[in-house]
């Protein structure tokens, strides 16, 4: 889960951009980011956006390795992608 991916994060091992596609207000994805005290940079997208990604469903994560290739998809409320990257 993202909360278990933010210590990597912390640890210089892993970068994490949250991206914001379904909100009404600047505030109102403050609000979350407080609430899950979630301190990660945030993009702001669109629809267009989550159709060129395929995002049908919230959350969706994606794990992109250095060279800007996908490594890794997750949809729904998971530990998949935290576990993969304690695997490595």
């Amino acid at each position: 889960n993202l909360e278990g991916l933010q210590s990597k994060q912390e640890e210089g091992e892993l970068l994490i951009w949250l991206v914001a596609l379904s909100y009404q207000s600047l505030e109102e994805v403050d609000v979350f980011l407080q609430r899950h005290q979630l301190r990660h940079p945030v993009l702001f997208g669109d629809q267009e956006m989550a159709a060129n990604y395929h995002i049908g469903a919230f959350p969706t994560y994606y794990v992109v390795d250095p060279t800007g290739k996908v490594a890794a998809r997750s949809v729904g409320y998971s530990t998949e992608l935290g576990l993969r990257w304690q695997t490595r």
